[in-house]
């Protein structure tokens, strides 16, 4: 008898407080303080075509949104946002505004331009993400919703 968590293999002969906590003895996990933070673009605001944007199919337009550097560092060299996913609404022809090494707390436009509105007729929606010289990612996902008619 007694709590259900009494018997669990684990919890036997732990002094009492040390229930429920990591096995990482006398080490901070992540999100803790220990080591530099990771790089971080976050969307601050869609600058223009909002969510859900009525659009004539074949359509091309520019799409920019308003990010902040929320890192306790700069951020790179020749950062730009890619393609990573949903929808494809860019082209050969687009190109990625090549952002300059942003200080912690400033925030910049970005701009993909040009970008497509598919031809058939539905709700589409493409989705981004920073990504340094390296190709290594960073930052919140960034993304573009429209309804193409």
């Amino acid at each position: 008898y007694g709590p259900p968590w009494a018997n669990m293999r684990g919890c036997r002969g732990m002094k009492r407080g040390m229930r429920g906590r990591g096995m990482m003895r006398g080490r901070r996990t992540r999100g803790h303080g220990i080591g530099p933070r990771k790089r971080m673009a976050r969307l601050v605001r869609h600058k223009n075509v909002e969510d859900g944007t009525r659009m004539q199919a074949g359509t091309a337009f520019a799409k920019t949104w308003i990010v902040r550097n929320d890192s306790s560092q700069p951020w790179p060299d020749k950062a730009q946002l890619v393609y990573i996913g949903g929808d494809e609404l860019t082209n050969e022809s687009t190109r990625a505004q090549v952002v300059p090494p942003l200080e912690p707390g400033q925030e910049c436009e970005v701009t993909l331009d040009p970008m497509l509105a598919p031809s058939l007729p539905g709700l589409y929606k493409g989705i981004y993400r920073f990504q340094d010289g390296s190709g290594q990612r960073f930052g919140q996902r960034l993304w573009c919703s429209i309804l193409s008619e």
